[in-house]
């Protein structure tokens, strides 16, 4: 029986290591639950706005390729603008299979 008491026991040391936050060392299970709870919500807002920075920052990219491609193909001359429409053609056509 000691065994069982001695698992029923929390380890608040490591318990606030994996939680990253400093507990008061009496937090009962269901205190504990709703830290973790907590943090997990934390953790999920923090991915979101990482997510949307990153949807941002790729957004930004896009506009500045497309503007410098657009500039290069504007001073193209005829033999290198059918390079680019034969190219163009080649991968229109892979995309659609």
């Amino acid at each position: 029986m000691k065994g069982c008491q001695d698992m029923s026991k929390i380890n608040y040391e490591n318990t606030a290591k994996l939680l990253g936050v400093s507990l008061r060392g009496n937090e009962t299970f269901d205190e504990l639950l709703q830290i973790e709870r907590n943090k997990m919500a934390e953790q999920n807002e923090e991915h979101f706005e990482t997510i949307d920075k990153n949807k941002a920052k790729s957004y930004e990219d896009q506009k500045e390729m497309r503007a410098e491609l657009i500039e290069w193909v504007k001073t193209c001359d005829k033999f290198h603008m059918g390079e680019l429409y034969s190219e163009m053609k080649r991968m229109k056509r892979s995309w659609d299979e």
